[in-house]
């Protein structure tokens, strides 16, 4: 009877936990994140929260494009910290818990596999985020120079309109307003 309930408590706490790793994973990585930034932006462009605003602004497409790129650098970067936690919280449970029940051998093997995959998710977190900030910056100045052309086309419409210089058609010259 209380299974349901349980499952519910359960998927509350471990979401709550992914956003508490995902934070803390975001502040230990931070170092990198920022070279990449540096890197790929420079710095003349805006901060990134506002090419990100002006992404959503412009275009809905882009903006999910960019934020499945988000998403997926988000959780491999998350993984990378939840494989450390493993790998760390296995080790001190086999020296503290483990050493007479638990073969060595078969520890090691797990370690150095749980280590391969730390690698591999390490090194798709940093191709994902480098991809990331240059997508980013690509869309920003796709959707900027977009903008400028279309704000130039408008000021010159109006410039039309209010020349007063510019005669209509002939077929137009007989109309009262």
């Amino acid at each position: 009877d209380w299974v349901q309930l349980i499952i519910v408590f359960i998927l509350a706490l471990s979401y709550t936990a992914g956003i508490f790793v995902d934070r803390i994973s975001d502040s230990i990585f931070s170092f990198y994140d920022k070279k990449f930034r540096k890197q790929y932006l420079g710095n003349d462009l805006p901060s990134v929260p506002k090419m990100r605003l002006f992404i959503m602004s412009q275009s809905a497409t882009v903006n999910k494009y960019i934020d499945y790129i988000r998403s997926r650098s988000r959780i491999a970067r998350s993984t990378t910290f939840n494989l450390i936690l493993i790998i760390i919280s296995s080790l001190i449970l086999y020296i503290t818990r483990g050493v007479n029940n638990f073969p060595a051998d078969l520890l090691v093997i797990i370690i150095v596999i749980l280590f391969i995959i730390l690698f591999a998710s390490f090194y798709s977190w940093r191709r994902i985020a480098r991809t990331y900030y240059k997508r980013l910056k690509k869309a920003y100045e796709i959707l900027k120079a977009k903008e400028t052309r279309e704000h130039k086309a408008e000021e010159r419409i109006m410039d039309d309109i209010v020349d007063e210089n510019i005669r209509p058609p002939r077929d137009l010259r007989n109309i009262k307003i």
